[in-house]
């Protein structure tokens, strides 16, 4: 099949299109979202507290006494802890929970239904998803080698690799990834833009979050050393960003089934009858 790669249809109209898609469900959209940021950013931090860290580099030889004492003053620690864990699970599950997470999306944006077990089902081609991650890093890196502005545009190029595949999961990783390419051949600051126009959500959300963490903190002395409230704390500043991604990722989602072809590539998004 063909496909008019090239996109017509203007930010706003995209997050429109999504905002319609969303009516009506918000609510188990931003509960899937939760769960998918739960297990991407919540997790890892539990398991660096269960296995601690692998290395703990002292610097202290490297500072004065003066700084040494200033630190100390500060309540800051001339050493830094390295983890092994966290790292180790983001490179073994990022790729399924990725295509785990178009697999959904798509299933919303197209049918408009929402199943949370979708979201472990990137799971079942994981030696592909794990595939295209690793050489979708390994061609960003290359680039970045190169020049550090080239590896941007090369990020973009990329990314609609796992929604290639969520399509059709006998495609390979190289396959997926050549036809990312081609369909954003043109379009690189078209997404670029879609991504942008969210700032001012996500600084909002930010600021929201460093005012409770300031909050909390003040309400509750010690609390950088009680680690079940702080696991507690994160996953309620989880729930404004399920919300918003929600709509990011809805919104991606358009994006793609424009140069898919399954919208009218037209400002007015119109969703084909046939």
């Amino acid at each position: 099949m063909e496909y008019d790669y090239l996109l017509g249809a203007s930010s706003a109209a995209i997050k429109g299109r999504a905002r319609q898609i969303l009516k009506g469900n918000w609510k188990p959209a931003a509960i899937f979202m939760f769960i998918y940021l739960c297990i991407d950013e919540l997790v890892p931090g539990v398991i660096d507290y269960v296995t601690g860290p692998a290395y703990v580099y002292d610097f202290s030889s490297q500072l004065s006494q003066v700084q040494l004492e200033a630190m100390s003053r500060a309540g800051q620690s001339a050493t830094q802890e390295v983890y092994a864990g966290s790292p180790l699970y983001a490179v073994l599950i990022s790729g399924a929970l990725a295509l785990g997470l178009c697999i959904s999306m798509l299933l919303f944006v197209r049918k408009g239904e929402i199943r949370y077990s979708n979201i472990f089902e990137g799971f079942t081609y994981f030696v592909k998803a794990l595939c295209t991650l690793l050489l979708i890093a390994v061609k960003v890196l290359l680039w970045s080698f190169l020049f550090v502005l080239p590896a941007i545009p090369a990020a973009f190029n990329y990314s609609q690799a796992f929604y290639i595949l969520a399509d059709d999961p006998s495609k390979g990783p190289l396959q997926c990834i050549h036809e990312s390419t081609a369909m954003m051949k043109g379009n690189k600051m078209n997404l670029f833009i879609l991504q942008i126009s969210f700032i001012g959500w996500a600084i909002l959300l930010a600021i929201a979050d460093s005012i409770f963490a300031d909050l909390v903190s003040y309400m509750i002395p010690g609390l950088a050393s009680n680690t079940v409230l702080l696991v507690v704390l994160t996953a309620v500043e989880l729930i404004p960003a399920a919300f918003l991604n929600a709509y990011l990722i809805t919104s991606r989602t358009v994006f793609y089934q424009i140069l898919h072809g399954e919208y009218s590539n037209e400002p007015s998004l119109q969703v084909p009858t046939d």
